[in-house]
């Protein structure tokens, strides 16, 4: 699998039971590569990365807002590995990814 290109990204993704979900919001001109918030329900990424790596930082930023949503603190350490993790087990085993569609 390739990783998906921005295009390919849904507006919202579903974290936890169906009727929570959170924002994807691509922006430019930001030094950081991600960021998640519980308060607003929101995923924001910086476009301006490689396509690798913005996969990697969606799913480090879903990471968190698994996290949020349990009440449980994963440390940041953890994060980065379950990121490393999961990229491996998708590119290297799922053919083709296709998002699902989430309510707003």
């Amino acid at each position: 699998m390739r990783a998906p290109n921005v295009a390919s990204y849904p507006k919202y993704i579903a974290v936890g039971p169906a009727e929570i979900s959170y924002k994807i919001v691509f922006v430019t001109g930001k030094k950081w590569l991600g960021m998640c918030s519980l308060k607003k329900r929101t995923i924001w990424l910086n476009k301006k990365q490689p396509r690798t790596h913005l996969f990697m930082t969606f799913l480090h930023e879903l990471i968190h807002a698994i996290e949020f949503e349990s009440g449980r603190k994963i440390k940041h350490k953890i994060v980065y590995e379950l990121e490393e993790g999961l990229y491996n087990f998708f590119i290297n085993n799922v053919s083709s990814f296709s998002f699902g569609k989430a309510r707003e």
